[in-house]
């Protein structure tokens, strides 16, 4: 049984670890450790060597010990006595790779009438110097078929094992489909999430503007109302239709509401606005005289001088 091999395992610092120092523990301690079982094969009795427990123990019989004989060899005499070399490989320069002609090449040259050297050059001649046999089609695809090309003109598998390699291997991907599978569904997940709450999202827009529909279609009621009313009225008007609540003495006598209404029947609210009216409009009117004053102040200067 084999075991997987684990790397970059870290420490667990939550188990403890047992520490063995020289000399400290008891050599007996150590040696009860059993080790895990493995399947090596060989029967229960021959696995725990019984036969040879029963020997040692009962002192009977014997163990069998191999006898070692010397055996007459005649080789030795012939070859003598062996001796393992340093080196296994031994080489040498490239040998002549001349070409063989076969029975189909003599053919061929008695056909056309040459002799094998001059075949043999020809042979040469097309595989270094091609220009020397341009306008020879028939001789050149006869001898194309017998000699490797290296331009590949007329081979385009020669040389294929030297050739450097082109085309780049895709590297493959470290993740497998079950990873890339979870990877798409939490991709699902969080986008239909975000079209999930898009949506409420919008829901609650057509919510409020509805309420903006009913609060603007209620308040131009109740001022319709108020002006066909008496005083009396328009108090009770204000506090049953547009909720306008009595200021109460935490917020002081002149508390009013935020909304449109408040602001309609609270009368210091609305004196305090019209104030900051018409000062903002006197402060505008003094600014633009100003202005002008200025300006005609520098349009004389330039006609006196």
């Amino acid at each position: 049984m084999a075991y997987k091999r684990k790397r970059n395992v870290k420490i667990d610092n939550s188990q403890p670890y047992s520490i063995y120092k020289p000399g400290v523990s008891e050599a007996s301690s150590l040696e009860e450790y059993i080790p895990p079982s493995l399947d090596t094969g060989m029967e229960a009795d021959e696995e725990k060597e019984l036969h040879l427990k029963k020997i040692m123990e009962g002192e009977k019989g014997s163990i069998p010990i191999p006898v070692i004989v010397e055996v007459y060899n005649p080789a030795r005499e012939a070859y003598g006595r062996y001796t393992p070399r340093r080196r296994y490989v031994e080489w040498s320069g490239d040998a002549e790779n001349k070409y063989l002609l076969s029975d189909e090449d003599k053919k061929i040259c008695r056909e056309r009438g040459i002799s094998e050297e001059e075949f043999y050059k020809l042979l040469c001649t097309l595989s270094r110097e091609q220009r020397l046999v341009e306008g020879k089609e028939g001789l050149i695809k006869m001898l194309s078929s017998r000699v490797l090309i290296r331009n590949e003109n007329f081979s385009p598998l020669a040389y294929v094992c030297f050739r450097k390699r082109i085309i780049k291997p895709n590297r493959r991907s470290r993740r497998s489909e079950e990873l890339s599978k979870e990877k798409v569904e939490r991709m699902w997940k969080e986008l239909y999430l975000l079209e999930v709450l898009c949506s409420l999202y919008c829901k609650r827009n057509e919510l409020e503007r509805d309420l903006e529909n009913v609060e603007s279609n209620l308040f131009q009621t109740s001022c319709l109302l108020i002006k066909s009313s008496s005083r009396r009225a328009r108090k009770r008007i204000g506090r049953k239709v547009l909720n306008k609540q009595g200021g109460t003495s935490k917020d002081g006598p002149n508390a009013t509401n935020g909304t449109i209404g408040g602001i309609i029947f609270d009368r210091t609210r609305i004196r305090l606005l019209r104030q900051r009216i018409r000062e903002s409009k006197e402060r505008v009117r003094m600014g633009e005289y100003d202005s002008e004053i200025q300006a005609y102040k520098k349009y004389n200067e330039l006609y006196r001088m």
